[in-house]
């Protein structure tokens, strides 16, 4: 079973409970890329703090699906006298 859940852009937290993981560990926390990873027999959530997902969103594309790109450079032969 997974689950994902955001809330705004406050925080997400990612859910996975799964056989495949197996009985270990009893208990684990890591942090990776900003994140934190807690592991739980056959389960496992991860954390992903406000920082992260608004620097995601400003990656993305417009709403409307164009992105804004900045004017071209001006082409080195057109700068020569």
């Amino acid at each position: 079973m997974i689950g994902y859940t955001r809330f705004g852009d406050l925080f997400a937290v990612y859910t996975e409970i799964s056989r495949d993981m197996g009985p270990r560990p009893l208990f684990s926390l890591n942090s990776c890329n900003g994140e934190t990873i807690i592991s739980f027999p056959y389960a496992e959530i991860i954390l992903t703090p406000g920082a992260i997902l608004k620097a995601e969103k400003r990656g993305r594309e417009n709403e409307n699906g164009t992105r804004t790109l900045p004017e071209p450079a001006a082409r080195a032969s057109e700068d020569r006298p």
